[in-house]
């Protein structure tokens, strides 16, 4: 019987020239707001979602609640499509009623029956507050919701990007448009800050609802996030315009501000920067953010690249 061959020890191929990297080209049919904002906060986690069709959990709690509030909206708008003709009280109670609906609707989504109703009791008074914002906002400025979950399609340099608005409103007055996007979680402080998160490639979602509106020929003025998260706050939107120039004396308080068409145009060379390295040139390694948001990534236990723990916790 002859011997086995001896098994070589891990120190045979150290010597070995590693291969050289190669560039990974994606081959993706479309881009969405999302994506890139994936991308510009943590390249590791846009590889992990979008390149390896890796796994995810069916979400959280927040997003369920997010889901559901951006559904009663959207009921509520069908039916008051000009909220300056309607009854306050009139419109109070239907989106109340329209938020029990979904909420209840969608209870065995939920982990536990009590977050379901602590999130429709959230959302209730969330409503009501929307609802006094909203009035108050159309008797001043009169205005027609054009499209409600409107989708947009953009092809920019070859790249479609593909993404929903959540409200369009068009002024009965001078008949510019505004382009409104509810958030049920956190925004910027300010609407200076959120013009540098423009500015700094943080933030897509808005700038690209701005270029596929200005293709369908709107003359869009404006864009505005709406926080519905806490209940006992009023509801307050932070609402930047579309100027030529940037203000000398910008306000780093205040939630209405400016971004400028420059800023807007940045933004959408920078989208297409960022497809053209992802699909055409390749990248050959996703590096890990500046600012990861590895607290709430589910892929960070496989993420080996991530800060360490005592790191993480002050990077914010």
């Amino acid at each position: 019987m002859s011997a086995l061959p001896e098994r070589p020890s891990p120190g045979v191929f150290a010597d070995l020239p590693a291969d050289p990297p190669q560039p990974f080209t994606a081959s993706r049919p479309y881009f969405s707001a999302s994506q890139l904002n994936t991308y510009a906060g943590c390249p590791r986690q846009y590889f992990f979602r979008y390149l390896c069709d890796a796994v995810e959990d069916d979400g959280t709690y927040f997003t369920l609640y997010g889901t559901l509030v951006h559904r009663a909206l959207e009921r509520f708008h069908e039916e008051y499509r000009r909220p300056h003709e309607g009854d306050p009280t009139t419109m109070e109670q239907r989106l109340t009623t329209l938020v029990d609906d979904v909420f209840r609707a969608a209870a065995g989504e939920f982990t536990w029956a009590v977050q379901a109703e602590l999130g429709r009791l959230k959302a209730r008074r969330v409503a009501r507050r929307y609802v006094r914002w909203l009035v108050e906002r159309a008797r001043r400025e009169p205005f027609e919701v054009m499209a409600i979950e409107g989708r947009q399609v953009l092809d920019l340099d070859g790249f479609t990007f593909v993404g929903y608005i959540d409200r369009l409103d068009r002024s009965l007055e001078s008949g510019e448009v505004t382009i409104v996007d509810y958030k049920t979680g956190s925004i910027p402080e300010s609407a200076h800050a959120y013009r540098e998160k423009i500015n700094t490639g943080r933030d897509f979602q808005l700038p690209f609802y701005y270029w596929a509106r200005r293709a369908q020929g709107d003359r869009v003025a404006s864009l505005a996030l709406i926080q519905l998260k806490d209940p006992r706050l009023p509801v307050e939107p932070l609402e930047v315009r579309i100027t030529q120039l940037a203000p000398r004396r910008p306000d780093f308080r205040s939630r209405n501000g400016v971004v400028t068409e420059d800023e807007l145009e940045q933004s959408r060379r920078s989208m297409i920067e960022i497809c053209t390295r992802i699909a055409r040139t390749g990248i050959e390694h996703y590096d890990v953010g500046d600012d990861p948001p590895c607290q709430y990534c589910v892929y960070a236990r496989a993420c080996r690249e991530r800060p360490a723990p005592a790191a993480a916790a002050f990077a914010r």
